[in-house]
């Protein structure tokens, strides 16, 4: 805060316990790479620590040391370490203290360390989830998000306070039924701003720290995610996409934050020469609840024609299709076909029963949601029922498989960054959210933990599947995606297996690869519908 210092995270490696003695170089040969030795479930061979660094530069100095990760571990994909300054001397960080932390799927607290001895001091009591702090401006609180320690695969991320003392802890938004996302401080002290999930869109919110009220700022079909909070001026900056508009930078006055301003128009010409599908909203029964997609179609949509139609399941599971612009659904609109966005139980956005609607039947009742829906968009009489299509990343492929494994209305799919077996899927994300969706881990649960794997059902599947991974063992593994292909080519069904370089498997680290990918999908499914009877 004084401008003398910046702080910031980076991986410190460690030895693997296992020596590695290098071969006496050879003359005239060389020898094979150095194996890579993996002790850790998640990280790297290594640990996240804190480093701060002279204004004015130098040496950096590392100010957190030991056996533990500074930051706060969710699915096991590395991602930014929130902190923050709570004065010159002092920064406020999430983590969990142990080196088995790894081992424990959202579990966390805050701490504060004194940046010039080191000094640490846990600052929650209670157990639970507690993670990105952020320090009002005149350091006399701090607010964080997340939620006491549960059993559920799911708990709304709350908004809470706190003092640097340790003392005062209090929720803030539980009345509001969703999470609270990247909350920001007035330069009133008062007043917290955030963003949340309703019914597919995102909008930003605030809320009082004196009584708790809270009030909705931006409102509409978009995607407002919340950046910052100006400290003088009186203005919020966001990114905002909607079905036909991709991501801008705008602003927003406090007092009145539904005044959206553009400040980019980096996308404009772009939104103006190309013509994109319609978005319309589809709500149908499943069960005893209302599911809630969107339907996105070819450009030049007309009443009278059939077009194919391709499903994409989310992530996560808890997770959301946003109401915000998809390259992914334009992009198969403009190769003419129907793209359904769809929300299953699961789902955020919809409050808490709606997304622990799961439970220990995961997967179980989002399976019911998605071909309820899929049944829903094809009496619209505008689908070509031969050749209907799905497909998904992580969560979403895995209940893509389980769904073709249970039903035979599909001609294809296509499963990305697959998790097919839940005990192959260690030590990627699904492996670290075990406990949650079983009543018992799988050891003394193996009935329970092998018949919810969509490796059991590839014996029913028909569907020709284009399985896409990457080179990467921490999320979502390439053996994965190899079990399900080896299984579905014993059977003699049609299936390929693809192995990208350098990617998780979700194609989001290289543009070429996001574009192979998009192209391999329509390609496949083109070559699906034509072997087709």
């Amino acid at each position: 805060p004084d401008g003398t210092q910046i702080a910031f995270t980076r991986l410190v490696p460690f030895a693997p316990p296992i020596s590695l003695a290098s071969p006496i170089a050879a003359e005239g040969g060389s020898w094979a790479g150095d194996p890579t030795i993996t002790t850790r479930l998640r990280s790297e061979e290594g640990f996240v620590q804190l480093f701060v660094v002279d204004t004015v530069g130098g040496a950096a100095r590392q100010i957190t040391s030991g056996g533990f990760d500074v930051g706060a571990r969710d699915t096991g994909v590395p991602d930014a370490v929130p902190f923050d300054w709570v004065d010159a001397g002092t920064i406020v960080f999430d983590g969990a203290l142990d080196a088995e932390a790894e081992r424990r799927y959202q579990q966390s607290h805050l701490y504060l360390i004194n940046v010039s001895n080191g000094d640490l001091r846990r600052l929650t009591a209670a157990d639970g989830f507690w993670h990105t702090p952020v320090v009002s401006p005149d350091g006399k609180q701090v607010a964080f998000t997340g939620f006491l320690l549960g059993s559920g695969s799911y708990q709304v991320q709350q908004l809470f306070l706190i003092r640097p003392d340790g003392g005062g802890q209090r929720a803030l938004t539980e009345r509001l039924d969703r999470d609270v996302v990247t909350p920001r401080w007035d330069s009133d002290n008062q007043t917290i701003w955030f963003s949340s999930e309703e019914r597919g869109a995102i909008n930003s919110w605030s809320v009082s720290t004196k009584d708790g009220k809270l009030k909705p700022g931006s409102n509409g079909v978009q995607r407002m995610e919340l950046g910052a909070i100006s400290q003088k001026g009186g203005y919020g900056v966001a990114v905002r996409s909607t079905p036909d508009l991709p991501w801008e930078l705008v602003r927003f006055p406090l007092k009145k934050p539904w005044e959206i301003e553009p400040l980019t128009t980096l996308n404009a010409s772009l939104a103006r020469e190309t013509r994109f599908g319609e978005v319309e909203e589809i709500e149908y029964r499943s069960g005893d609840v209302l599911v809630q997609g969107w339907l996105v179609k070819p450009p030049g949509f007309t009443l009278g024609n059939r077009f194919p139609l391709h499903v994409e399941l989310h992530g996560g599971p808890h997770a959301m299709h946003a109401l915000g612009f998809s390259p992914m659904a334009q992009q198969m609109g403009a190769a003419g076909y129907l793209v359904f966005l769809m929300n299953p139980r699961g789902s955020t956005g919809y409050g808490s029963d709606f997304a622990n609607a799961l439970g220990e039947r995961y997967p179980g009742v989002d399976l019911e949601d998605v071909l309820t829906g899929v049944s829903e968009v094809i009496s619209r009489e505008y689908v070509d029922t031969t050749a209907v299509f799905i497909g998904g990343c992580g969560a979403g492929g895995m209940l893509a498989q389980w769904v073709i494994g249970r039903s035979t209305r599909f001609a294809g799919a296509a499963v990305r960054c697959p998790g097919n077996d839940w005990l192959a899927a260690s030590p990627a994300p699904f492996g670290a959210e075990e406990l949650p969706f079983f009543s018992r881990p799988w050891r003394q649960d193996r009935i329970s933990w092998s018949d919810r794997a969509p490796l059991q059902v590839v014996g029913a599947v028909r569907a020709p599947t284009l399985i896409i991974t990457g080179d990467c063992v921490r999320a979502a593994p390439y053996d994965e995606g190899g079990e399900w292909f080896a299984a579905a080519r014993l059977r003699g069904v049609s299936a390929a297996l693809v192995r990208l370089q350098d990617e998780c498997g979700a194609a989001t680290k290289h543009p070429s690869n996001w574009l192979r990918t998009r192209q391999m999908i329509l390609d496949w499914y083109r070559k699906a519908k034509e072997a087709s009877p």
